[in-house]
């Protein structure tokens, strides 16, 4: 595999999949304006929490994308190299705090390198889907709008379509077919923002599931970027 020092620090738009996902969530920020244009200022206090949702998962994906081409040294770490390489992925992820507390609790990291620190990040979004579907199951019994019962069957559908996408970016980090697992990473993010774009389209409901959609978008962000650190290294 190619020395990741050796890669240009440049975007390298070589997934298609990436660019196209970019390119739908650019379209959405350019209808969100001409909605704006068109509003007075009380249908546009409505539409603010949606403009700022889409500016958050926008800026998260665009980021975990272009950092991920940055110059990296992919060695395999030993004692104290081990935090020195950790320090090193995390730096160029949107959520440095939150990939150096996943990275630095788990055993598994020491003596591990971007591959190992993929999976990782992978395994825990996995876990934290779980965990959002059990919190979803808890929340049900005592919601009682009908609207929002509906939001959260639909959530709990997305985030069990999105374990199921984590496994497989798994499988296909571990076999390193780098592409297949930011299609898959890609994929599962979409779960947190469908979920939080369902109680948007109803005014007056809030979701109780935003803290946890973050952390879920945060967690996979920090995979994306590694996945494609090492799909860039692959391909240099």
């Amino acid at each position: 595999m190619a020395d990741i020092n050796a890669i240009p620090a440049k975007p390298a738009y070589s997934n298609f999949t990436d660019f196209a996902l970019i390119l739908h969530f650019m379209a959405e920020m350019v209808q969100s304006s001409r909605e704006i244009l068109s509003l007075d200022g009380q249908a546009l206090a409505s539409l603010y929490p949606r403009i700022i949702h889409h500016k958050f998962f926008l800026q998260g994906f665009l980021l975990a994308f272009l950092s991920s081409h940055q110059v990296l040294a992919n060695e395999a770490p030993n004692g104290a190299q081990s935090e020195d390489l950790i320090t090193q992925a995390c730096d160029r992820t949107l959520y440095t705090n939150v990939c150096k507390a996943i990275l630095e609790s788990d055993p598994e990291s020491k003596g591990s390198d971007f591959q190992g620190f993929g999976k990782i990040a992978l395994q825990l979004a996995k876990s934290n889907a779980s965990e959002i579907i059990g919190q979803i199951l808890d929340l049900a019994p005592t919601t009682t709008n009908e609207f929002e019962r509906q939001c959260l069957r639909d959530c709990s559908e997305g985030y069990q379509e999105a374990i199921d996408q984590i496994k497989d970016s798994i499988e296909a980090l571990q076999s390193k077919r780098y592409n297949d697992a930011n299609t898959w990473i890609t994929a599962a993010m979409t779960a947190a923002q469908s979920c939080e774009e369902g109680f948007l389209e109803q005014p007056g409901h809030d979701s109780p599931l935003t803290e946890r959609n973050q952390l879920f978008g945060q967690i996979c962000s920090i995979g994306l970027t590694i996945t494609n650190l090492l799909n860039a290294a692959a391909a240099a």
